[in-house]
């Protein structure tokens, strides 16, 4: 199975960052000083690892969630492309995507408000997932948030640049995890890039709104609106295409 960890984080880099640059979270509980959503996402993907991984209920588990190619083209199971970015193979796994989304979700999510970061995370799921999709073998078992994980890194580079922020620590951050994710073949570094690129045009199309870094409603606004229904195209046209593609190959064996 591929794990799809985004590796490791620097805490050092992060407690000196001066006050030019997007901070990260230094809270040191879950309590309700977290923004919503990164709370719930927490929530979620913890209370699903100790459902399918520590008391074995059969639902929660990769088997039935986890993104494998043959069962989302045969099957029409789409559902196991955002549902596998929920579910992870270890403690490890969990414990470096929690971390990076307890760091890195907080600041971002005040910055965007509650509603576009939701949507920013599940696109940059649904966009890590995709990308596995079509580039993995199509025996593949992929479970993990890192392509939201890598999401809300290129996110937070594009709006630091807007407010002009220092990102060098954010980027350096990123680079280094993408190298980690080509250390290992059981890293899903497919998941990564495609992540990291939704990311970066969701948070791109949302900035547009934007004046000084502010946006005027805690709406999504039509025009981000319309950018996200074309991103969503994309992504069902390649999923599409991909499914024919697995389609066959699962025909000629």
């Amino acid at each position: 199975m591929i794990t799809a960890s985004v590796g490791f984080q620097c805490p050092e880099c992060v407690s000196r960052a001066p006050a030019n640059v997007i901070k990260v979270s230094s809270r040191n509980s879950l309590g309700s000083d977290l923004p919503p959503v990164t709370r719930v996402i927490i929530i979620v993907c913890v209370g699903l690892f100790i459902a399918g991984n520590l008391l074995g209920i059969a639902a929660f588990s990769s088997n039935n969630l986890a993104m494998q190619p043959p069962y989302i083209a045969a099957y029409g199971q789409w559902y196991r492309l955002l549902t596998s970015a929920f579910l992870h193979g270890g403690f490890l796994h969990i414990g470096f995507n929690m971390y990076a989304l307890y760091y890195l979700g907080p600041e971002l999510e005040r910055l965007l408000g509650s509603r576009r970061f939701l949507a920013l995370y599940l696109f940059g799921a649904l966009g890590g997932s995709v990308t596995s999709y079509m580039f993995s073998s199509v025996n593949t078992s992929s479970v993990g948030a890192s392509g939201a994980i890598f999401a809300l890194m290129t996110a937070t580079i594009v709006v630091g640049r807007q407010v002009q922020a220092d990102t060098s620590q954010i980027l350096t951050l990123f680079v280094v995890n993408v190298l980690i994710g080509f250390a290992s073949p059981s890293i899903d570094w497919r998941a990564h890039l495609g992540g990291a690129a939704l990311g970066a045009i969701v948070a791109s199309a949302m900035m547009s709104t934007a004046k000084f870094g502010r946006f005027a409603s805690k709406k999504i606004s039509p025009k981000e609106l319309i950018s996200l229904l074309a991103v969503a195209a994309v992504l069902v046209a390649a999923t599409l295409y991909r499914d024919t593609q697995v389609l066959q190959i699962l025909g000629a064996n």
